[in-house]
């Protein structure tokens, strides 16, 4: 049997570097620099299978015989799982290669987040009995409102889309008021443990949403030993400058969590 999967690969794991100073964040930029005081009433921008088998359930592909280029690389190259805390472990997407989900079902994995949002991982997910949530937030960095300036994202959307005779400044807003609303989502289904998160080979993405996770929330009590690389860092601090207080409170900051992050990120004390 052999299956093509479409659109498994087509996604860019590419940084924006912005403000290349941690100590000189924009002039533009303010606390809570979002319009809109309140996200609630934004839709959520993830899927999820609360239910094992609710997703995908009626699938007929038989995964552990997929014959494909992909699947042959991927057997004989694979990322290895690591441990990120007790019960939750983090790799390559196992689409390829699903007989390696029988032993993380042996330690205690109950659900897949994705961070790819890739075609048919829930079918298997649920052909595999795990729960299945898909977060494609991080993904495109270079686009995302949440990792620029106002103007930067303007310059961006006008490079990217050249017919745009008007560039609409609520969408800036709007973009990013979403992504604080599903992460908020994402700390969530992280803080019920037992999870295996993956994005399509268990780098980029993977490594920013950990890190985001690591510095943004918390409840976690896993492995914290991750430290940001240069263009890592001015993400975290993007993602930091756009937090309101009320952000900060919902994901449940202390005044000491508050400040160990800022020293951590290089956030000036002045901000």
């Amino acid at each position: 049997m052999r299956i093509s999967f479409i659109n498994l690969n087509n996604s860019k794991e590419v940084f924006f570097i912005g403000n290349k100073d941690p100590k000189k964040p924009s002039k533009s930029r303010r606390k809570g620099v979002y319009k809109a005081a309140d996200n609630s009433s934004l839709p959520d921008s993830f899927s999820k299978s609360s239910k094992v088998g609710k997703s995908g359930s009626k699938s007929s592909i038989n995964f552990e015989t997929i014959d494909t280029w992909e699947t042959y690389v991927r057997k004989k190259l694979p990322v290895p799982i690591k441990r990120v805390g007790k019960n939750c472990y983090r790799g390559e997407a196992l689409l390829y290669t699903p007989k390696r989900m029988n032993e993380l079902k042996k330690r205690g994995v109950e659900r897949v987040i994705d961070l790819a949002g890739l075609e048919h991982y829930d079918e298997l997910c649920a052909q595999k009995g795990f729960d299945y949530v898909a977060f494609p937030i991080f993904s495109e960095c270079e686009k995302n409102p949440i990792f620029l300036t106002r103007e930067q994202y303007e310059k961006v959307v006008k490079e990217s889309w050249p017919r745009v005779e008007k560039y609409d400044d609520n969408e800036f807003d709007r973009k990013g008021l979403q992504f604080i609303k599903d992460f908020k989502k994402f700390v969530d289904v992280i803080n019920e443990g037992k999870f295996y998160i993956c994005c399509n080979r268990g780098r980029v993405r993977t490594n920013l949403a950990l890190l985001m996770n690591q510095y943004f929330n918390p409840k976690w009590n896993g492995d914290k030993s991750l430290r940001p690389d240069d263009d890592e860092k001015v993400l975290l601090q993007e993602f930091y400058y756009k937090l309101s207080e009320k952000d900060k409170n919902d994901l449940g900051f202390s005044k000491e969590f508050d400040n160990n992050t800022r020293k951590s990120l290089d956030i000036p004390d002045d901000w």
